[in-house]
């Protein structure tokens, strides 16, 4: 699943190196560091949970957290969605 993460005290490009290498070892894709904006997207492979994949970045010592995963975005944009048109039916 595609997850993206939210990553404090990445002051270089050293750092998010560091970072990339680890969420490959740990069996991650498609990894997108960037240190600027703090933030890391990849897909966590089934086998991984992300909180895990946060925890192993945190002991790298940047600070970490889920910021979403993609899947649950577009769920909860299907949901809104479906909302709107339940609300528009009643309206009408």
């Amino acid at each position: 699943m595609k997850t993206k993460f939210n990553i404090e005290e990445m002051t270089c490009s050293q750092c998010a190196a560091s970072v990339t290498k680890k969420l490959n070892k740990l069996g991650c894709s498609e990894v997108n560091v960037n240190y600027v904006t703090g933030e890391a997207s990849a897909f966590v492979p089934d086998n991984l949970s992300s909180e895990k994949v946060a925890n192993e970045i945190s002991k790298l010592g940047y600070p970490s957290k889920i910021k979403t995963s993609i899947d649950t975005q577009k769920r909860e944009n299907k949901l809104s969605l479906l909302e709107k048109q339940v609300i528009i039916s009643i309206l009408f």
